[in-house]
């Protein structure tokens, strides 16, 4: 669900209080990288939390969620989203637009309950897929259960390098890897590759789509599989050559799919130079596919990260293959085509500033669904049983917006005062600089759980202390200061029905951006300068010291009505009945007093 953007009013609060709260530490990060032709992807695991920047083609990098503790085990880019899979189950796509919805979790009976890992895998003209991109997933199986299932056809290879079998022990764990589909009715087996593996080759398993086809590689055999879509045929594709004398002592980092071509990045048993290997595929049923491989230059001299360690690869955009290492001052990132040539190493800056904490705006859009549903009980299940007629309040005064906005103020401010005080949201550490760059930050900070917590608190102290007061006494502090005074259709206090409706709709009005013309613009262009809120309350506020002239009396004749405390405030002690509530001698009978 989108994040609830930020109100002016709730903005203008925040601007209001000036302090800063200490940021929380965290421990060292860890990076995933995914990509295709939309974005860039990289997610960054800190000690509580995770978040995703993306480079979309053609932008600049950018914050686009901060999640829960943990991390994804598994994440693939699937079109204009960013697919995550979780320790738990859960299965995430975080957009381009900055939405964050929940997939279908997969549950399917052959998935295992605890996969050893899982590799998520952008699919184009496989099984269901079509023409669409959807989202494809090697599992790894228990080789004995799968062995219960009918095998898979397997179609022998010619030229093939031989099968190499690695010594395993008999007590050690053997897997097959399951091939599941996300598919609009859930997640759905297509089948199981054709080969087992031992627990220690897993985390080097790699697979791609290309060209309509998967490939797997299997470490420990030096096999590369490819699955024919539509069918349980897999086959051995062949690898001899340059790429298979590198796989056999160096590792493959990463399968990809540039320009629908099958790419694969291997880095040298050393250590000292990466490799791009292009699969130009055979051209009759009679030959066989060939790799042309060439090693990772810049300057004319072999590339291989300073850091000693190998980098992260994805695709970047159509024709670009990206690189993300870690280096002692920060992240780099360089990109390179298929012939190798490197770009010029580029620092990740944004992974300098801390991502954006989004959790605190889904706490105060379930707040608003939470008041919306306060709403319609008052509306509906508490309503007045009868036909009410349009609202009119003979011999009363609308009481002055300006006025009304001063009350409003003196109510309000003490509670944000108080909820600050307790909950204490961040503020801007930084200069806040033009305008633009003030609002980013503030939107930023009023995605925070503190500062959802602060907004909440103030507003429901401020709702529960305007109904508690208006229904005992028809006026806040505010209001009796500048001599306003809240009633409903029939003269008198709101009882607590009206109260509740007509203060919880502050919230709505307060809070949605949208809600704010009409909380400014309903009150001027109604008779009786009634908010939404006092529209469904049947209320209105008005001018506690002015009583006009009885329509069928003498308009000094108001000692008989009764309703003034004598001293021009609202008389506390009127009820709900049609003439209680209203002023007396002490209130102004002439209509010359300035609106």
């Amino acid at each position: 669900m989108r994040p609830t953007a930020l109100p002016p009013v709730l903005l203008a609060c925040l601007i209001a209080c000036c302090a800063v709260a200490p940021s929380a530490a965290s421990g060292g990060p860890r990076d995933l990288l995914a990509g295709n032709d939309k974005a860039l992807w990289l997610i960054r695991a800190e000690e509580d939390h995770f978040g995703v920047a993306g480079l979309p083609t053609g932008g600049t990098w950018q914050w686009f969620t901060r999640q829960r503790p943990g991390a994804p085990t598994a994440v693939a880019a699937v079109g204009p989203q960013l697919h995550m899979l979780f320790p738990d189950g859960a299965f995430w796509a975080v957009g381009l637009d900055r939405n964050v919805v929940p997939l279908a979790t997969p549950n399917h009976a052959l998935w295992p309950d605890d996969p050893k890992r899982v590799i998520l895998i952008e699919a184009h003209n496989v099984a269901r897929a079509e023409k669409r991109a959807s989202t494809l997933a090697l599992v790894p199986r228990d080789a004995a259960e799968a062995a219960t299932r009918p095998a898979a056809a397997t179609r022998p290879t010619t030229a093939s390098a031989p099968a190499t079998h690695a010594a395993t022990s008999p007590a050690e764990s053997r897997f097959t890897l399951g091939l599941f589909q996300l598919t609009s009715d859930g997640w759905v087996h297509l089948g199981d590759v054709p080969q087992t593996l031992t627990g220690n080759h897993l985390q080097a398993v790699r697979a791609t789509e290309a060209g309509g086809l998967l490939y797997v590689y299997l470490p420990g055999r030096q096999a590369l599989m490819t699955h024919e879509p539509g069918s349980d045929t897999w086959s051995r594709v062949e690898s001899s050559g340059a790429l298979a004398d590198l796989l056999l002592d160096g590792k493959l980092l990463a399968l990809l799919r540039i320009k629908s071509q099958l790419v694969a990045v291997v880095a040298d048993a050393d250590a000292r130079t990466l490799h791009v290997g292009t699969y130009l595929p055979p051209q009759s049923s009679q030959a066989t596919g060939s790799w042309r491989v060439a090693p990772l230059r810049r300057d004319d001299e072999p590339f291989y990260p300073p850091s000693g360690t190998a980098p992260q690869v994805a695709r970047m955009g159509d024709d670009l293959i990206a690189f993300v290492w870690h280096e002692q001052d920060g992240v780099r990132l360089a990109t390179c085509d298929l012939s190798g040539r490197l770009t010029q190493r580029d620092d990740i800056g944004i992974l300098s500033t801390a991502p954006p904490d989004t959790s605190g705006a889904r706490i105060f859009e379930y707040f608003l669904w939470a008041v919306l549903v306060a709403i319609l009980i008052p509306m509906f299940l508490l309503r007045p049983k009868g036909p009410r007629g349009f609202f009119t309040l003979p011999r009363r005064r609308p009481g002055h917006l300006a006025k009304r906005l001063l009350a409003g103020l003196i109510d309000l401010l003490p509670w944000q005062v108080l909820g600050f005080a307790v909950f204490r949201p961040p503020m801007p550490t930084e200069p806040w600089g033009n305008t633009e760059e003030l609002m980013k930050t503030l939107q930023r900070i009023m995605a925070t759980p503190e500062a959802a917590y602060f907004s909440i608190a103030w507003l429901v102290m401020y709702v529960g202390y305007c109904t508690t007061m208006e229904m005992r006494l028809g006026q806040t502090v505010g209001k009796r200061l500048m001599h306003l005074a809240v009633v409903n259709d029939r003269g008198g206090r709101p009882n607590l029905r009206e109260a509740m409706l007509r203060n919880l709709l502050k919230i709505v009005e307060l809070s949605v951006p949208f809600a704010l013309p009409l909380l400014l613009l309903v009150p001027v262009l109604t008779r009786w300068r009634q908010r939404l809120g006092d529209m469904l309350a049947r209320t209105a506020v008005i001018d506690a010291d002015y009583l006009g002239p009885a329509e069928d009396e003498d308009q000094t004749d108001g000692s008989e009505q009764g309703g003034t405390n004598g001293k021009g405030g609202f008389d506390t002690t009127a009820g709900d009945d049609p003439q209680s509530g209203l002023y007396g001698p002490h209130g102004r009978t002439d209509d010359t007093r300035d609106d």
